[in-house]
């Protein structure tokens, strides 16, 4: 970001052009459920993409909602999670929101900005930009449930152009990005289709489980790791990337697009060899935003390999004559396993699974043979979401470019 900017670019501090940061509350005692009232949004409802995911919503009553002073949702929103393990999440509340009245809780920052000085949307882009996301994670402070607070804001760097020419890069980025989420799109219909071929080949998983037999975990596998305890990173724009519980969405894929990773130095590996991420290593959100149990992917992309994961993730490396990790994680993503793995979660505020829940969860073992046997299938159809894939790469290569020269002055100017 040394380039000298062009004329009429300034570079200031996200401070100076915001007009409110705030997050909201919740009522006294919590939120217990209600048939009625107003929506309140936490983190756990702000997906990987930018938009939001409005599963098991939470409603706070219509009073309290008129009462607060903060956290009041407004058309062209940005949304940022403020702490946690998904710190630094942003989406955009666009004219496709569907409430007319919402709010946020205690873990939402509500950014609202000086529009005669920057677009909503283009504060949304820079955000979710590799470089926003750098700046967002070296505000981070804490260890167990670490986060930001507002004086990230007085930190953060924007480089800002007139509002025409903002007008001009968030017409572009948003093109691009629609491409990216048609491809998404695509992915997880082949997705669905493998977990059916899964369904069709193990059937009832009660009934079989009596004819193969359950093992836990913690005998079927050559390693269950997370770090002992926390470690903060110095994040740089190169490097090792980091799996964080962002990158594993809740569809049961890996983010392909290294745009939405942060990275640190790969020496840095040599302290922490057993984080280091393999082919077919399964890995899980342990520290979660209200859906841990979904957050489970498989590293089937050359471009994870050697990655490493962050303290709020799980590596699981099983035993392949047991095991294989292919047919591990459909069983961890199916309805079966997802119901068992709810029974792990720690019912707090936070909705973790610790190693030792995940050690002792019993999963039915067919044989070898038949595991081997749905994995050849699921490579067959790898073999065609490769293809995808490598659509999906130049996509994300090009949006990333875009996001690049958007931010510092050569996309258009």
């Amino acid at each position: 970001m040394k380039k000298e900017l062009p004329d009429g670019w300034k570079e200031i501090f996200l401070i100076d052009i915001l007009k409110t940061i705030e997050n909201g509350n919740r009522p006294k005692g919590g939120i217990i459920d209600l048939d009625e009232g107003i929506p309140s949004l936490g983190g756990e409802h702000l997906n990987s993409s930018g938009g939001f995911n409005f599963d098991k919503i939470k409603l706070i009553p219509n009073e309290f909602y008129e009462n607060l002073k903060r956290g009041k949702i407004e058309k062209g929103d940005v949304l940022v999670v403020k702490d946690g393990a998904t710190t630094g999440k942003t989406s955009l509340v666009d004219n496709n929101f569907p409430y007319k009245k919402a709010a946020v809780n205690e873990h939402v920052f509500i950014l609202r900005c000086k529009t005669e000085q920057i677009l909503q949307k283009y504060l949304f882009y820079h955000l979710r930009s590799q470089y926003g996301q750098i700046q967002i994670q070296k505000n981070f402070h804490g260890a167990a449930i670490g986060g930001i607070n507002t004086q990230f804001a007085k930190n953060y760097k924007l480089i800002l152009p007139s509002l025409k020419i903002q007008h001009e890069i968030v017409s572009i980025l948003e093109k691009a990005d629609e491409t990216r989420k048609l491809r998404t799109q695509a992915d997880e219909l082949t997705q669905q289709l493998l977990q059916s071929v899964f369904l069709d080949m193990f059937g009832d998983p009660i009934t079989n489980e009596k004819k193969w037999g359950i093992k836990a975990l913690e005998n079927t596998c050559l390693e269950i790791y997370r770090y002992p305890t926390f470690y903060g990173f110095d994040y740089i724009e190169n490097g090792t990337p980091i799996v964080r519980i962002m990158n594993i969405l809740s569809n049961g894929s890996i983010d392909p697009n290294l745009s939405n990773y942060v990275f640190f130095d790969s020496a840095l590996n040599k302290e922490f060899p057993r984080t280091i991420l393999e082919f077919n290593d399964i890995v899980m959100a342990v520290r979660g935003d209200g859906s841990t149990a979904k957050r489970i992917g498989i590293i089937n992309s050359q471009n994870l390999v050697g990655a490493n994961i962050s303290p709020n993730v799980i590596r699981i490396k099983t035993d392949k004559k047991i095991l294989n990790p292919v047919y591990l994680f459909y069983f961890m993503t199916s309805n079966r396993g997802q119901a068992i793995l709810n029974k792990s979660v720690t019912r707090t505020a936070k909705k973790n699974i610790t190693a030792g829940n995940i050690k002792k969860i019993q999963v039915p073992v067919p044989t070898i043979q038949l595991q081997n046997k749905f994995a050849k299938i699921v490579e067959k159809v790898d073999n065609i979401k490769n293809n995808q894939q490598q659509s999906s790469q130049e996509i994300n290569t090009l949006f990333n470019a875009l996001m690049q020269k958007a931010f510092t002055g050569e996309l258009v100017s």
